[in-house]
């Protein structure tokens, strides 16, 4: 298995997430670390939505011996989708798709295109997050656990 950067593991990720968003009715852009990001572009009357990805806590699940030495790493990235306006029914139903749509491509494509070593979808917890006091609320929220291999301990 090929070696990867943090960076290079999260870019993996964000291609998989973005064909998925890429397939809904009406696509949306995914915002990456930017948690104040929102579509507002919209009308009032419409729904306007947001889907952030944001850099989660980064552990050494191991250290693999040979040369060069590698570390097996999970990397946490929170996922949080929002709307507002429009009807209720409206944007529970979008933020139902978005969250949908990205759990399945993340489950049928769990390498990530053959980047990572294992990817899933797993319920949000507050210490998933890298920075400590970062209000993000657990509502619509879920972290997306990320397994590779890297030639630093900190990815």
């Amino acid at each position: 298995m090929a070696t990867l950067t943090h960076d290079q593991a999260r870019a993996a990720l964000v291609s998989v997430i973005n064909a998925a968003l890429a397939e809904l009715d009406d696509p949306l852009e995914l915002v990456v670390n930017d948690p104040r990001y929102l579509d507002v572009d919209r009308a009032e009357s419409f729904v306007r939505s947001s889907c952030v990805l944001l850099d989660g806590k980064v552990t050494e699940e191991g250290e693999l011996q040979g040369i060069p030495t590698t570390w097996d790493l999970k990397a946490m990235f929170p996922l949080r989708v929002e709307a507002l306006g429009g009807v209720a029914a409206d944007r529970q139903s979008r933020v139902s798709a978005v969250r949908q749509a990205i759990a399945v491509a993340i489950t049928a494509d769990y390498r990530l295109g053959g980047a990572v070593s294992h990817a899933k979808v797993r319920d949000f917890e507050p210490e998933h997050l890298k920075t400590t006091g970062v209000e993000i609320s657990t509502l619509n929220t879920f972290t997306i656990e990320v397994e590779f291999v890297s030639l630093t301990p900190t990815g």
